[in-house]
């Protein structure tokens, strides 16, 4: 994979060991790979799939669903890249100064939806749920989505302070930093922020997948769309990894 540096719109270097600093950039557009095993895994429990749609009327997208509303069946998609989510690294000791990642989802019935466990976000192993340790992403509280941090355990957990409606594409963001000594992690939807988490003890360092599992609470069918993913790594001093 390649990669290239640049300041404004000046191209400065063709960055060749990106496996260094990985950027993930999912379309589900090549139709002869479908889902890129070499790029994702899934795993499935019960009556659980993971699907790729290409339907022109529509985003390319895969979909994540529970087919039925059994306890045993779950959906997960986790990248096989890891991502440095450690923002006490992110100083000028450092190449990383910022890292974004970014992806379109939409939920159908989201009553259905186990609060206990979904997640969508970055964690630190392939198995993460919600109600495991050390992670960075989303999940449900009394079926409204949740901004959450974890750090071993200790965790803030916040309100969108705009709420989206689940059921439609939205697009979420994870913006990862160090403001100064300050750990940072931003939450965005649609491109507006709607949670800051800057609670040192509640942020993690960690190596992270991204992951989304899906879980059903045996009332209905859970089912998650997810579309575009793309992420980047910033050096605040250079400009930008692409």
């Amino acid at each position: 994979m390649a990669g290239k540096i640049t300041w404004g719109n000046e191209f400065i270097l063709e960055l060749r060991r990106q496996d260094l600093y990985p950027v993930l950039s999912e379309f589900w557009a090549s139709d002869a790979t479908g889902i890129d095993t070499t790029i994702w895994a899934t795993a499935l429990a019960g009556a659980g799939t993971v699907t790729r749609t290409i339907t022109t009327s529509s985003p390319m997208r895969v979909t994540l669903s529970t087919i039925d509303a059994l306890a045993a069946s779950t959906a997960r998609l986790t990248s096989r890249i890891l991502f440095r989510a450690s923002p006490s690294n992110y100083t000028t000791s450092f190449t990383p100064k910022r890292f974004t990642i970014q992806w379109e989802a939409r939920f159908t019935t989201i009553t259905a939806f186990d609060n206990t466990t979904f997640f969508m976000g970055l964690a630190d192993t392939t198995t993460s749920t919600r109600a495991t340790n050390n992670l960075i992403g989303f999940g449900l509280t009394t079926d409204a989505l949740r901004q959450v941090t974890d750090n071993a355990g200790t965790e803030s957990e916040t309100t969108p302070s705009t709420v989206p409606t689940l059921t439609n594409w939205n697009e979420y963001r994870i913006e990862i930093t160090r403001l100064g000594t300050t750990n940072t992690i931003q939450f965005f939807i649609n491109d507006i922020v709607i949670a800051t988490h800057n609670t040192a003890a509640n942020i993690p360092d960690i190596n992270a997948y991204l992951t989304f599992f899906v879980d059903n609470d045996t009332t209905g069918i859970a089912v998650l769309d997810v579309g575009a993913i793309t992420s980047r790594y910033f050096d605040l001093n250079l400009g930008n990894f692409e």
